[in-house]
């Protein structure tokens, strides 16, 4: 932001600068109470409007130097002397926000208002701290005001539209970038804001060129590079997506964005084992527990996978590792808990799959059918044939009428030597069938 004091235009400068990169420093005690804002016949005299004038450049000074606190009290008693000098209150205004004394900044603000309601900037300033406060609804409403009043303002429509964005309303925000873009070109702000809704709107291959003119700018930033792999892989470029992460990997071992895109590349490429050492690394990088936990996931449906091509080299020890990494992490995930039991039971650790699911039953859901269906299958494993029929009974007792039962009930029969009961099961399926109730005859 440039800092000017010519023709006391300070408010105006202050006010149109950028607030949302203002810090959150913890505020200091309030000043003294503001008096009401109200135009006054300012009759103290010439001398008197020179001593406030004198102490507004003063305190002015202290906060351009970046000393917002200790702007504050000055500028109160500038407003005290001189309600009517409206560049004393926005100046005040700013130091509160940068202060973190938003509230403040929000109140005074709003008695401007009444000073003069057909403020543009005023309006603006308020949109601006409704934003940095989270009230995008209000800062829309704001920025409308402020629109209405002077509709010409160039920044004032592109906070709107960066707004309109937040608020996953990407078609309305671009409506409002492509005008502001044939109105200005060389705007590489909002070209990038342009790159961004694009891609928020899934308009991956308008979206790219706008993203190659913004890593111009800046060729080293590697957030720029990696959004433009991720553009090409959507739009089907892999090759090229790939040249460009690795690039970014190149000088930089742990940008996770340029590992998430190679592990997409390659687990649903056509050598998903390569994708493996990519979401490992992800786990490894500190400070990102979401990401780490997706990883783990992926990671034990990887190995799953890989294991049903070749149970020799990617044995189920892999999944079982990754899964119990997870719930380390998060112990009371129950989707994982019930994955890591079928995973013992595959494994042959009955007794252990045992133990999980009676857990799940016990502390989370006693009525859980996918615990209960994985106790059946491991009693049925166990020749343990009375808890085994205890346990298909309460799956069956979910959907009485679901026709797939009787093809377990045969797999059962038939694992006792039951074969009569086994084929008249599947008559029961195939009957099912000709009627249209089941998928297929199993």
């Amino acid at each position: 932001m440039h800092h000017t004091l010519s023709a006391l235009g300070l408010g105006a400068v202050l006010v149109c600068g950028g607030w949302m990169s203002a810090g959150g420093a913890q505020p200091p005690p309030p000043g003294r109470p503001l008096p009401s804002p109200a135009l006054t016949n300012d009759t103290a005299g010439f001398a008197a409007r020179e001593e406030v004038q004198v102490k507004f450049h003063e305190a002015a000074a202290v906060m351009l130097s970046g000393d917002y606190t200790n702007a504050i009290p000055p500028l109160e008693a500038v407003i005290q002397a001189k309600p009517s000098l409206i560049n004393a209150w926005e100046a005040l205004s700013l130091c509160y926000v940068r202060t973190g004394r938003l509230a403040d900044a929000q109140r005074l603000l709003e008695r401007l208002l009444i000073i003069d309601p057909t403020l543009p900037r005023i309006h603006k300033a308020l949109g601006q701290v409704a934003t940095m406060q989270g009230d995008l609804p209000g800062a829309e409403r704001y920025y409308l005001s402020s629109l209405k009043l002077n509709p010409d303002q160039y920044d004032t429509r592109l906070d709107l539209a960066r707004l309109l964005r937040r608020q996953n309303r990407p078609d309305e925000a671009l409506v409002s970038l492509r005008q502001l873009r044939a109105e200005d070109p060389q705007r590489n702000d909002v070209v990038l804001e342009m790159a961004q809704a694009l891609l928020d709107n899934q308009q991956y291959a308008e979206a790219l060129p706008f993203w190659q003119q913004v890593a111009a700018l800046d060729q080293q930033n590697e957030q720029y590079q990696t959004t433009i792999a991720g553009v090409r892989l959507h739009t089907g470029f892999v090759k090229e997506a790939e040249e460009v992460a690795q690039q970014v990997l190149a000088r930089s071992s742990t940008n996770l964005n340029a590992l998430l895109i190679m592990a997409d590349i390659k687990e649903y490429g056509d050598h998903p084992a390569e994708a493996v050492p990519y979401l490992k690394k992800i786990i490894e990088v500190p400070g990102y527990l979401y990401l780490q936990q997706q990883a783990r996931l992926r990671l034990v449906m990887l190995y799953v996978y890989l294991h049903e091509l070749d149970p020799l080299q990617y044995p189920v020890d892999d999944a079982i590792r990754k899964a119990e990494d997870f719930l380390k992490e998060e112990s009371g995930n129950v989707e994982m808990m019930l994955m890591l039991a079928e995973l013992y039971g595959v494994n042959g650790q009955l007794e252990q799959a045992e133990k999980r699911f009676r857990y799940v039953l016990r502390n989370f859901n006693p009525h859980n059918r996918r615990a209960h269906n994985g106790l059946f299958e491991i009693y049925a494993a166990q020749g343990k044939l009375q808890e085994a029929e205890k346990e298909l009974q309460i799956v069956e007792s979910f959907n009485p009428h679901n026709p797939y039962r009787h093809y377990t009930r045969a797999q059962f029969a038939a694992a006792q030597g039951k074969y009569t009961s086994a084929y008249r099961e599947v008559a029961q399926v195939e009957a099912a069938g000709q009627q249209g109730a089941v998928a297929g005859l199993l």
